[in-house]
Formats: structure tokens, C-alpha cells, sequence
């Protein structure tokens, strides 16, 4: 998913994001604000993870939360 695309979905995966990382509070998520960068550092700061691992977390989560928003998929 891209940095707009990112930005533009974010008022949907606040919820999920701060399931996904429980640290995150209500204030992070604000200062966030749907910027991509901003959680990698947040989660860097919260879980002393390197930029590259906040990187994969959060593609992984997106792929998940992309993945549950389609809905199972049904073979003909």
C-alpha cells in the first residue's frame, strides 16, 4: 500500500492499529495522523525496534487488514 493510500485509509485502521500495538495510545494515534513514517518512529520509540523491523510489522498488518477486509474468497 502506498503513503497516500496509507494517509487516505488511516481513519480505518486506527482502531486496528492500536490492537495490533498496544502501546500506541489515543495521543499517538492523533500525532500519527495517517502518516506512515510517523508510526515507524512511534513504534521504534514504544518497542526499541529498529526502523526496518517497525517497517515489516507494519506491512504485515496491512496485508492482514487488507486480507480481512476483502472477505473469504469462494471457489467456483
Amino acid at each position: 500500500m502506498n503513503h497516500d493510500r496509507f494517509q487516505g485509509q488511516w481513519a480505518q485502521f486506527q482502531g486496528g492499529a492500536r490492537e495490533q500495538w498496544g502501546r500506541l495510545t489515543v495521543e499517538d494515534v492523533a500525532v500519527v495522523a495517517g502518516q506512515r513514517e510517523r508510526l515507524v518512529r512511534r513504534l521504534g520509540v514504544l518497542y526499541g525496534i529498529e526502523v526496518q523491523e517497525a517497517e515489516q510489522q507494519i506491512r504485515h498488518w496491512i496485508r492482514c487488514a487488507e486480507h480481512q477486509a476483502r472477505g473469504p474468497r469462494l471457489r467456483p
